[in-house]
């Protein structure tokens, strides 16, 4: 506990020096980077170590207890999630570090590393919180933070709009969650959370009420389908660091606080907590994976596939609740396990592609993906990293993905053969979820990474630059090569997991009969990884033999980049058969006459819970309360007036 204090004081500590060194690019670069590798290294040291020994801290220093300051509480569901936040805030600070390394304004780069820093502190103080004032302080530190690093290009109109958004949106979540600790903390007369699981147990409040409450507040940060409007509109306005933070760590406390609220149950949950997160989840995965398709913007498109996948970790999570209530242990700990081994597997990935889409950013000036092609030879070490994260994030194996969508499928196959049709359906939906999902996954992944790329730069506009910052290329190959380790050393992970599980429901469980299958799995994919060695050394020891020769021109004389896949024509024959789903507006202008000049085509594809029910919604409300200027008269002595009459109010009610 005590290195824990350490790290946030060094956050908080370091992040101030910074903002006061604002005048001082160096000395405050230095300062802001050194304590956000220092703090995230000390969080991650307590974390493993829990995680380890399955010792909870708990206790805090003498002055502390004295100032009756707020319990904190570290046991091994709060330790992953400690260690995830660590690791790939560690990588991003050093990413971030090299992204702002030429940015001449001072001040804004200086506030920047400041929230930054306060960022980390709140995300592990969320996860490290045992009272719910706490709890919410830390909630809003980590939105407020992560508001102003969205803002930090906020010149354009777009990205103070999409700041506003993402505000907006995560503040009527907070409303929800302060609703559920009022109702808690009323009916425990505490607000720690260990009295909460006593009122649940008595009655005295309904946990399906909570439920509710918790899946809509935790919902929003993390992003389930409708849900998310604020996700594609905060990710590509934010500077892509705070993107890979964001996607990578920060929605995922949205899950944490789910399996926190499990762990507060006295006894299974009802059946239908199970079958509702199964929906939300398939919903949640479809719509991401397809709307993500139709985008060409490449930072839109990653933050619609993070929407897909908390669809696939809540489907993951909605089974194993499914087996906790029906006794089912198997089914249970395969759901909850593969559910926590995908989110490992997301953090690691998408963090890496966002990183990867600031380099695009950084080299050709754009995220256009319509403008790009051919950024291989200029990224060769960035380009690398996401081909391989692409690959990955689609649940293909040698990568740790293909493990966690295996153990999710593992539980609805086990559910499937259960004689109750109540579980076997939710199973089917899930099978038939987690399948097209993968599929339409991998049509867009090789979208994204084969046309910025690979092939030739459409724009001729366009004029990469090369990269030369270790800092930029460096940290997405290490989160990749993690991703690999994460599939190989499946069988040890799992383990792990399956405590932090039992932690959750209070119980000891086994995991022997899943262990020898995902041996199978790392063995295989260690197979596949020397064969792709083998061909590698292979390829790279032999004589090569090269011929020049005309290509196939297709009867043109001259092929240039003009002639390749666009992002709208390589995903055209699926998102065409989706259309009615996607309901995207097409613009055509063909070419006329004998000698035809110019033709034109273009397409956009709008959110559909967006423009058909926040807008619609937001707007009536704006209507309603726009009436209300009228009382707004710019005179002190009205205002004065309305004062005195509420105060009047409020002291005959008081009577």
């Amino acid at each position: 506990m005590t290195w824990l204090l350490v790290s946030l004081g060094i956050f908080v500590g370091g992040g101030l020096a910074a903002l006061m060194f604002w005048r001082h690019p160096r000395i405050s670069a230095g300062l802001g980077v050194g304590s956000a590798l220092a703090g995230s290294l000390a969080a991650a040291g307590t974390g493993l170590r829990v995680l380890i020994s399955g010792v909870t801290q708990s206790s805090l220093p003498g002055f502390l207890r004295k100032l009756d300051f707020p319990a904190l509480y570290i046991d091994q569901l709060a330790a992953l999630f400690l260690l995830v936040i660590a690791l790939l805030g560690f990588f991003a600070s050093i990413y971030g570090w090299g992204y702002f390394a030429h940015d001449r304004r001072r001040v804004r780069t200086a506030f920047f590393r400041f929230c930054w820093n306060l960022l980390l502190a709140g995300m592990i103080l969320v996860v490290t919180s045992a009272q719910a004032i706490l709890f919410l302080i830390a909630w809003e530190l980590m939105t407020l933070a992560s508001f102003f690093l969205v803002l930090h290009e906020g010149e354009a109109p777009a990205s103070r709009r999409a700041g506003w958004t993402y505000l907006i949106a995560t503040h009527i979540g907070t409303s929800f969650l302060l609703a559920m600790f009022v109702i808690l903390g009323g009916a425990a007369g505490s607000l720690d959370f260990r009295h909460f699981t006593a009122v649940l147990s008595r009655g005295a409040v309904s946990p399906n009420l909570v439920f509710v409450l918790a899946l809509v507040g935790f919902g929003t940060k993390a992003g389930f389908f409708p849900l998310h409007v604020w996700l594609p509109e905060a990710h590509p306005a934010a500077p892509s660091p705070v993107s890979a933070l964001m996607s990578g760590v920060m929605i995922k406390t949205g899950i944490y606080a789910l399996f926190r609220l499990f762990s507060m149950l006295p006894q299974p949950p009802p059946f239908w907590w199970g079958t509702v997160l199964i929906a939300l989840g398939g919903v949640s995965a479809l719509a991401g994976v397809i709307y993500a398709l139709a985008q060409q913007n490449l930072k839109r498109l990653l933050a619609y596939s993070s929407v897909e996948n908390m669809g696939i970790i809540a489907l993951g999570i909605g089974m194993g609740l499914l087996g906790w209530s029906r006794g089912e242990a198997l089914i249970m700990i395969a759901g909850f396990g593969g559910g926590l081994l995908h989110l490992l597997n997301h953090s690691l990935c998408k963090g890496l592609l966002f990183i990867g889409a600031g380099s695009v950013q950084h080299a050709a000036g754009t995220l256009s993906i319509d403008r790009l092609g051919g950024l291989y030879r200029f990224l060769p070490r960035t380009g690398l990293a996401f081909l391989a994260g692409s690959a990955a994030i689609s649940g293909l194996p040698p990568f740790g993905m293909f493990a966690s969508e295996f153990l999710i499928c593992f539980a609805a196959l086990k559910g499937l053969l259960q004689p109750s049709l109540g579980l076997a359906v939710p199973a089917l939906v899930l099978l038939v979820t987690i399948t097209l999902t993968g599929g339409l996954a991998v049509v867009c992944f090789t979208k994204a990474a084969g046309l910025v790329f690979l092939g030739e730069t459409r724009d001729p506009e366009l004029s990469p630059v090369k990269e030369k910052d270790r800092r930029l290329s460096v940290p997405p190959l290490i989160l990749i090569a993690g991703s690999a380790m994460l599939g190989l050393a499946a069988p040890l992970v799992f383990p792990v997991l399956g405590k932090v599980v039992a932690a959750v429901i209070g119980g000891p469980l086994s995991d022997s009969l899943l262990l020898p299958s995902l041996r199978w799995i790392a063995a295989l994919m260690a197979l596949i990884w020397l064969m792709m060695g083998l061909t590698f050394l292979i390829r790279r020891g032999g004589k090569k033999r090269e011929k020049s020769t005309v290509t196939w021109d297709c009867g043109y004389i001259r092929p240039d980049a003009r002639m390749q896949y666009t992002g709208s024509s390589f995903v055209q024959p699926v998102t065409s058969t989706l259309d009615p789903l996607l309901r995207a507006t097409h613009r055509v202008k063909l070419p006329q006459g004998f000698f035809p000049q110019a033709g034109e085509f273009f397409s956009q594809t709008g959110d559909a819970a967006r423009e058909n029910f926040y807008q619609p919604l937001f707007s009536m409300f704006a209507r309603v309360f726009g009436k209300l200027n009228a009382i707004q008269e710019g005179r002190v002595q009205v205002y004065v007036l309305y004062i005195a009459l509420a105060l009047l109010v409020l002291l005959i009610f008081a009577v």
